[in-house]
């Protein structure tokens, strides 16, 4: 439990939820930051799609568990998105539109001339790679 009410960042959740819902084509696979944005998993209804759309940064214990070694890819793409394998995870993913914190992830993708940012508020930055 939070020690202070997240209200209006869930509220900012739901808006570019549904912002997204209406601009995404079915082809498009978006990436979305579990860590950062509060009641992420509730975008899940906004898109009724698949159980796995969208794809979600997890926690970031999940990448390192020795035991039981997982996909990276959904790590990389917030966190490295302008390496190689950063972009070789988005070419496999088909992922074309990653939806962040801007306090915690934005800068990575201000740099890279291949993102354009259509979407911002408080709390939540939709990033997305320029379609030919």
């Amino acid at each position: 439990m939070t020690q202070a009410p997240n209200a209006k960042s869930a509220v900012q959740t739901f808006a570019v939820s549904r912002w997204a819902a209406e601009r995404i084509r079915p082809d498009e696979w978006i990436l979305k930051d579990h860590n950062y944005i509060v009641a992420d998993s509730w975008m899940k209804f906004f898109f009724m799609r698949d159980y796995s759309y969208p794809l979600s940064r997890g926690y970031f214990r999940r990448y390192t568990d020795e035991a039981t070694p997982r996909e990276q890819c959904t790590l990389l793409m917030i966190s490295a998105p302008n390496t190689p394998k950063g972009q070789s995870c988005f070419a496999a993913t088909r992922v074309n539109t990653v939806i962040v914190n801007p306090h915690y992830d934005s800068a990575q993708f201000a740099k890279e001339k291949e993102m354009t940012l259509p979407y911002i508020s408080d709390d939540i930055a939709v990033y997305r790679k320029k379609l030919p």
